[in-house]
């Protein structure tokens, strides 16, 4: 698909301890998304682009979801705040949807 300066985008980034969908997924523009990095927006908040709604809610959706996971494990393993924990989430076929590391 072509992207002009014009095209709807989605960008997706990663959640916060108190994210919700809005906040992690957004409709912009490419000069929106300029907009986004000169206001804050960085590459550490590993942001991805989409040009289509359904597939980048569904990333947002996963993004939080791993985000909880990581906030049980640290609760149940006393992983203080801001130490990286490892998340694996696997599918109802057993394959692998999400692997990284969680700060």
């Amino acid at each position: 698909m072509r992207i002009d300066p014009k095209t709807p985008i989605w960008v997706v980034t990663d959640p916060g301890p108190d994210s919700t969908l809005p906040d992690i997924c957004f409709a912009t523009t490419l000069d929106g998304l300029r907009l986004q990095f000169a206001g804050g927006l960085s590459m550490d908040d590993r942001p991805v682009v989409f040009t289509t709604e359904d597939e980048a809610r569904e990333e947002a959706r996963d993004r939080l979801l791993v985000r909880r996971i990581a906030s049980q494990i640290r609760l149940d393993r006393g992983v203080p705040e801001g130490e990286v924990v490892r998340v694996t989430l696997h599918g109802s076929d057993g394959a692998v949807l999400f692997r990284g590391d969680v700060r």
